[in-house]
């Protein structure tokens, strides 16, 4: 079976961003943002709501719906910085 997903390149860590940034949201990173704020609002309810702890599928909602997020606007950090990406399809990737 052949593995056609994209390899990580191990490339420097990302600048540190030093100041303001504005970014424009695309319809990806405002899906993103939209169920993030539902998920967060469900689970907020959750944990202030009586309840000492969400149960374990809030909990996991919240997660995956933070890291989605976070990639979303790391992606679009890096384009607007104008780094590289950090990916390369297989043929790309270099010897090792």
């Amino acid at each position: 079976m052949s593995d056609d997903r994209p390899t990580y390149l191990p490339t420097e860590a990302p600048a540190v961003i030093q100041g303001p940034l504005e970014l424009q949201l695309n319809e990806l990173v405002i899906d993103a943002l939209n169920e993030y704020r539902q998920v967060r609002h469900a689970f907020m309810v959750a944990t202030r709501g009586g309840r000492s702890e969400p149960d374990a599928q809030e909990r996991t909602a919240y997660e995956v719906a933070t890291a989605g997020l976070a990639s979303y606007l790391h992606y679009q950090v890096r384009r607007q910085l104008g780094e590289p990406s950090e990916w390369a399809d297989r043929d790309e990737t270099p010897a090792e």
